[in-house]
Order: structure tokens, then C-alpha cells, then sequence
């Protein structure tokens, strides 16, 4: 089985499977390091990660305080071509691990 397929089955197994729907459209260079990326997240601990920053947010401050209003022009996310689409999701998924990693949650 390929690196792609065990992945695939990994993040669908704990239903992350949409991290891949642009993957396609992706060259191999950017496929590779896409894979690589993901190799890097603790896909069977995710759900406890996630649990445990949402208890420390809640005992440390409301939600209010932490997220912005959204911003008045967020329609125009849905006019993003396919290539900004990815780069937007590669962007998020980073930023997810990257907070987890500097909080050390892990």
C-alpha cells in the first residue's frame, strides 16, 4: 500500500479524509511535501488534543475574548481559485500542528 493510500485511510479512519480533496491538483513536488506534512500531525491523538485545549480555553478565558468577528468579506473565499483553495488549506493545517506543537499539547 502507498504512502498516499495509508495516509488517505489514516486521516478518514478519524475523519480528517477532506484534508485530501485537493490533493489531486497538486504536482508531485507539492504532493510529497503535502504527505510529509501530514506524516508530521498525531492524527490518533487529535481528538484528545483538541478536548484538552478546549478544557485549558475554557478554564483560562471565554471564546469571545479569543475569536474576532468574522470578517465582512469572508464570502469571498468561495471565489478562491483551486490553487489558492489548496494553499489556504496547506496554510490552515499547518498553523493547526504548528500552534499544537509551540503550546506543547503533544
Amino acid at each position: 500500500m502507498s504512502q498516499q493510500q495509508t495516509l488517505r485511510e489514516l486521516f478518514a479512519k478519524h475523519n480528517q479524509g477532506h484534508v485530501f480533496q485537493f490533493y489531486e491538483q497538486l504536482n508531485t513536488t507539492e504532493q510529497e511535501e503535502f504527505l510529509q506534512q501530514l506524516k508530521e500531525i498525531p492524527i490518533e491523538n487529535l481528538h484528545d488534543i483538541f478536548q484538552q485545549s478546549m478544557l485549558q480555553l475554557q478554564q483560562t478565558q471565554s471564546h469571545e475574548s479569543i475569536l474576532p468577528p468574522a470578517p465582512q468579506d469572508i464570502d469571498k473565499l468561495s471565489t478562491l481559485s483551486s490553487e489558492e483553495q489548496v494553499l489556504l488549506n496547506n496554510f490552515f493545517v499547518h498553523h493547526f500542528v504548528t500552534s499544537f506543537l509551540a503550546a506543547k499539547v503533544i
